[in-house]
């Protein structure tokens, strides 16, 4: 049996990237050294806080970006693939994932996707689409998009060539975040993921010129079920960090309806606190 390895520091985590030179720091559950967790595969880490981290939120209008204080404890919530480090927002459902990159002379080696450590927190879905996207220019614009039921998609978002600013909104009646929106950029520098259930609106826009984006998503695309929003709907408050002018989008894009206009057909399930 694979021990489980705690990891804690004053600072409540060690992230996953430092792991590998703080052999010191990481220690079987038996308390001896595990100097060589990134040869087993199947290792997992729970990180625990000594002194747990306070709650952090940037709000920009309707966007939140929030992670949770780490409990003291141990919870299935802070366990993780030694390959992947989780953040979360304070929207329910959506998530960040940030791979781990092991880097050499000869360049370097990253698992982008693990089943398990998405299942761990909720994704159950299967892929069965993978997407690339090319955009030459910057301020070239898509979205924003979703599929309604029974169609609807989920999508995993990386951004492998150049930099682009990642955008969801929550479009689930009767969710306490309705309207609200997550964004943040996703770079070939940051390797950072983005997961986007269904029940949100997905867009980006490209902060540079040749830029290239990847994709999976839970169900085929479906001309039919097809539907978007406006990009600039003032209720969404985005923040494009483009003027219009400046924007480059598909005309189909240009004449999207609100939010307010629409009915996306999802509904907010209640958790069982």
């Amino acid at each position: 049996m694979i021990p489980l390895l705690i990891v804690t520091t004053r600072f409540g985590y060690l992230p996953v990237e430092s792991l590998m030179n703080s052999k010191k720091l990481i220690t079987s559950r038996r308390g001896r050294s595990a100097p060589n967790i990134f040869r087993r595969r199947e290792a997992r880490l729970t990180f625990t806080a000594i002194q747990p981290i306070g709650t952090a939120e940037r709000s920009h209008g309707q966007c939140i970006s929030r992670v949770s204080p780490w409990p003291s404890g141990l919870s299935p919530q802070c366990i993780v693939s030694a390959a992947m480090q989780v953040e979360r927002f304070s929207i329910e459902d959506i998530f960040i994932i940030l791979p781990l990159k092991r880097i050499d002379p000869r360049g370097f080696f990253s698992e982008t996707y693990r089943s398990e450590a998405l299942r761990a927190h909720g994704v159950t879905a299967d892929f069965v689409q993978e997407n690339h996207v090319y955009s030459a220019e910057r301020g070239v614009l898509r979205g924003l998009h979703f599929q309604i039921p029974p169609r609807a998609q989920g999508k995993l978002v990386r951004c492998i060539r150049g930099t682009i600013l990642d955008v969801a909104v929550d479009i689930r009646k009767q969710s306490p975040t309705y309207g609200r929106h997550v964004a943040l950029e996703l770079s070939a520098a940051n390797w950072k993921q983005l997961w986007v259930p269904p029940g949100f609106a997905h867009g980006y826009i490209t902060l540079e010129s040749d830029c290239e984006v990847i994709y999976k998503v839970t169900d085929y695309w479906a001309p039919e079920s097809e539907r978007g929003i406006a990009w600039n709907d003032p209720g969404l408050g985005i923040d494009w960090r483009y003027s219009a002018s400046d924007i480059m989008m598909a005309d189909k894009d240009r004449s999207h309806p609100c939010l307010a206009d629409v009915d996306p057909g999802f509904h907010y399930a209640t958790r069982n606190t």
